[in-house]
């Protein structure tokens, strides 16, 4: 068996579910804000001077996403996937690019 497989046959013949991979959600994700727990809720003006930047960034690229679908002549669904997919695509290079 390769490297891309991550299901034993024992575990399809017995039922058990395959190990969780790497960059699945609740993979990873918390441990790093676990770890920062106390720096996080020691300062919380520090995380409100940061989060509140970051929602309206994010809210605005949606918004801009999602007015350049609805003028293009896309359906709202389509709009709103092009919004959902393109704002990632452009929000983490340009916060990549601030740290």
């Amino acid at each position: 068996m390769g490297w891309g497989h991550s299901t034993s046959q024992s575990q399809q013949k017995h039922g058990e579910a395959p190990p969780p991979r790497a960059g699945q959600p609740g993979q990873g994700s918390a441990v790093p804000l676990a770890l920062q727990g106390q720096a996080i809720t020691s300062d919380p003006l520090t995380v409100a001077a940061v989060a509140v930047p970051l929602r309206l960034y994010f809210a605005i690229m949606w918004h801009v996403a999602f007015a350049v679908g609805r003028r293009s002549g896309l359906s709202h669904p389509k709009t709103a996937t092009l919004a959902g997919v393109i704002g990632p695509l452009i929000e983490v290079p340009v916060l990549v690019a601030l740290v």
